[in-house]
């Protein structure tokens, strides 16, 4: 069975300081494209749920 290790993040070793002083421009642009890309799957999935409606619509009218 393995161990868990029961020390504070802050303890452990191969962590780098965190904060916002911490992060790298890179994390930053990887954070908001991710962001974008989130927001443009849930826009698609908005359109997909609405067309069919729209197209309903338009048939009875």
């Amino acid at each position: 069975m393995a161990s868990i290790d029961w020390r504070p993040i802050s303890e452990t070793s191969g962590f780098v300081e965190t904060g916002v002083a911490a992060r790298s421009s890179g994390h930053r642009l990887r954070r908001r494209v991710a962001h974008v890309v989130a927001t443009c799957a849930m826009g698609a999935w908005v359109l997909l749920a609405v067309v069919p409606v729209v197209v309903v619509i338009m048939a009875i009218g």
